[in-house]
């Protein structure tokens, strides 16, 4: 099971170096628009808005030691976001990743006690929220872990929701995983599996929680299994096919060879 990769993954890349590529592509957005206010209120500051709740981009607030995640479900609106952890909210920066104005913020306290329960018996980077959705009060998990393996690295995502009230509870779940290799060629692998599973949980809040939680890890213990059983395969696969082989040599070119070769004077001496 993929456990720990946040910590390790910021031990080889500080976090600052995340956000190159993002801030290089603004620059060159900005250039292209020059119109600062078109790239900051129009359509790029919504598209990477909903890119940031997407990928549950984590956020650190000054005077809190955890990290929250950037989600829609903590979205309240002009820029700013709900930790329920920390019942705060706070302003949230989509184009320098940065947090801040925290103020206190309860959110929907009827869960509150449901909340409390998931959330401290998950031990990931996660963010548990309650809300009433179609009139049932829901408990919705949002977890994120990044993985860092030598020439490859990915991130993985997964979003529970369970309703507490109703006849027939479910526990509904999207898991993720997108995968970019670099060693060769770059390929870029998602996977995305949609969960719904029947629960009976007649306890309530912590028993009922810690029930719950244990099917979620279950389910995403196997799902990443599954993964990594077939990753290897799955590659090499992708590989195959996107490689073209040449119709005489049948093989890859070397470009280091025909650098450092000298076809171009050979070719004028003839």
């Amino acid at each position: 099971m993929i456990d720990s990769c946040d910590a390790a993954y910021e031990r080889h890349v500080r976090r600052g170096k995340m956000l190159i590529l993002p801030n290089l592509l603004f620059l060159d957005v900005q250039i292209l628009l020059d119109n600062d206010d078109l790239v900051e209120e129009g359509f790029l500051s919504a598209a990477v808005a909903q890119h940031d709740m997407d990928q549950f981009i984590r956020a650190k607030i000054g005077g809190y030691d955890d990290e929250v995640l950037i989600t829609v479900h903590g979205d309240l609106g002009n820029g700013r976001f709900f930790d329920p952890r920390n019942e705060i909210s706070f302003k949230f920066d989509h184009f320098t990743k940065e947090a801040s104005d925290p103020q206190p913020y309860k959110g929907e306290t009827d869960l509150r006690s449901w909340r409390d329960a998931c959330d401290s018996a998950l031990i990931c980077t996660v963010r548990v929220y309650g809300e009433t959705i179609d009139g049932q009060q829901t408990i919705i998990a949002c977890m994120r872990c990044r993985i860092f393996f030598f020439l490859r690295n990915g991130r993985y995502r997964s979003e529970w929701k369970f309703s507490v009230t109703g006849s027939n509870p479910q526990l509904v779940g999207v898991l993720k995983i997108q995968v970019h290799c670099y060693e060769d060629e770059n390929v870029h692998l998602i996977s995305r599996k949609d969960i719904k599973e029947d629960m009976h949980i007649t306890v309530r809040r912590a028993q009922g929680a810690k029930s719950l939680i244990k099917m979620i890890l279950k389910t995403e213990h196997l799902y990443q299994c599954a993964i990594l059983e077939n990753y290897e395969t799955s590659l090499d696969d992708a590989f195959k096919a996107l490689r073209r082989q040449f119709p005489y040599t049948r093989t890859k070119v070397d470009w280091d060879k025909i650098v450092g070769s000298n076809l171009g004077t050979e070719m004028q001496n003839a």
